[in-house]
């Protein structure tokens, strides 16, 4: 009966370690090098030169989420999504190092710099923060999910618990390969809410990168559906309104 529950315990264990080894490995090999330009780094600076790291600025803006998939669960589906950063430049190099080099340590440096946008976002401080899942199959080919390690280092900058409180069921195609349109084609089951997650007040669900915003409108109304009281969507980055269109 407890053998699920365990075995994913353990695949999420050996993804940390796993992640934590590439990690120390890149930083051997890449120790001085901006991941945005490639310039040598001073012995002071992390991850970008100062060139790039100006750019590196919170920059919060939000779009308007698209209908959900399926019924809506409430009147209080959210409406927005809210994000820190506008995903372009140097700003689109850390994150894709975060998720395609395993470059797991940039992920405090990016929650850190956008705890202050996730607060004015919930106008009061939530009560939970959900990262968005991915599904097993890419955690295990991934090692770690880039959106629960943002989530992790916002809970504790703004002083909230994190809870795991979705599981994605559907393995689908990386959203950075499907044209708008597609991505806006979320089926209505992608997202089941784990039991537990009623009263839990106001949740913060956190993502990595926004483009349409269909991804977090599923999840959201999967969070409603089991019992949360309001949830508020908020990413880390979000495509300029000029790349939104594509």
């Amino acid at each position: 009966m407890c053998s699920k529950p365990l075995q994913l315990k353990s695949v999420r264990s050996r993804g940390r370690a796993l992640s934590l080894v590439r990690d120390a490995l890149l930083a051997f090999l890449f120790p001085d090098s901006c991941i945005a330009c490639g310039a040598p780094l001073a012995a002071d600076l992390r991850h970008l030169c100062a060139r790039c790291g100006s750019e590196l600025r919170a920059r919060p803006g939000s779009l308007a989420l698209p209908e959900p998939p399926g019924p809506r669960a409430t009147a209080n589906a959210a409406a927005r999504v809210f994000y820190a950063l506008e995903f372009e430049g140097a700003v689109r190099a850390v994150i894709h190092a975060l998720k395609y080099q395993g470059r797991t340590s940039i992920a405090r440096d990016l929650a850190r710099l956008a705890v202050p946008a996730a607060l004015c976002a919930c106008v009061t401080p939530p009560d939970v923060v959900v990262p968005v899942p991915l599904h097993p199959v890419r955690f295990r080919q991934r090692g770690f999910n880039q959106s629960e390690l943002l989530a992790v280092h916002l809970a504790a900058g703004i002083g909230a618990p994190v809870r795991r409180a979705l599981v994605r069921t559907r393995h689908t195609q990386p959203q950075a390969r499907l044209a708008r349109r597609e991505r806006l084609d979320i089926p209505p089951d992608t997202f089941r809410g784990q039991a537990g997650i009623a009263g839990s007040g106001r949740i913060l669900l956190v993502d990595d990168v926004v483009t349409t915003g269909a991804t977090l409108a599923a999840a959201s109304v999967e969070l409603l559906k089991t019992g949360a009281a309001e949830v508020v969507c908020f990413a880390l980055a979000g495509t300029p309104p000029g790349d939104r269109t594509g």
